[in-house]
């Protein structure tokens, strides 16, 4: 019993990092922060995007 509420926990906490981190590299990206030019900043906003969708459909 005590494994099963151990591992919902760890789920909800995965799903936090997922959500936040996501969002800021979503927000870093935004703002052209990553060298590159238009490349640096398409790829972190579609990895950001990615990770927050992610996080929010293990919700």
């Amino acid at each position: 019993m005590y494994l099963i509420r151990l591992k919902r926990n760890v789920g909800k906490i995965d799903m936090i990092v997922r959500i936040i981190l996501g969002s800021i590299l979503f927000a870093l990206g935004a703002l052209r922060v990553f060298p590159g030019g238009h490349l640096g900043a398409v790829i972190p906003v579609i990895l950001g995007a990615a990770l927050v969708v992610e996080g929010v459909s293990r919700y």
